[in-house]
């Protein structure tokens, strides 16, 4: 998953959440093995979103994170 965002005008509408679904959706369509995320600590209430749908915090899944500010890992360990 990566580089999802809503503009700051649009915060608080709930367009991240439906942004999120959708694609977990496409993903459990896919037959997906592991679908792991990487963000910043500094993101707080993103954090809080991936949480809410399951993603869990890891250590780094892969060797070598792509995103210079990325201190948080995660894999999605839906219920």
């Amino acid at each position: 998953l990566t580089k999802m965002a809503v503009s700051p005008e649009a915060r608080g509408r709930g367009i991240g959440r439906r942004l999120m679904d959708a694609a977990l959706r496409l993903y459990r369509s896919l037959d997906g093995s592991e679908l792991f995320l990487e963000s910043s600590s500094r993101l707080g209430p993103a954090l809080a979103l991936y949480e809410s749908v399951g993603f869990r915090h890891h250590p780094a899944p892969r060797a070598g994170s792509h995103y210079a500010r990325a201190d948080v890992h995660m894999i999605w360990e839906p219920d």
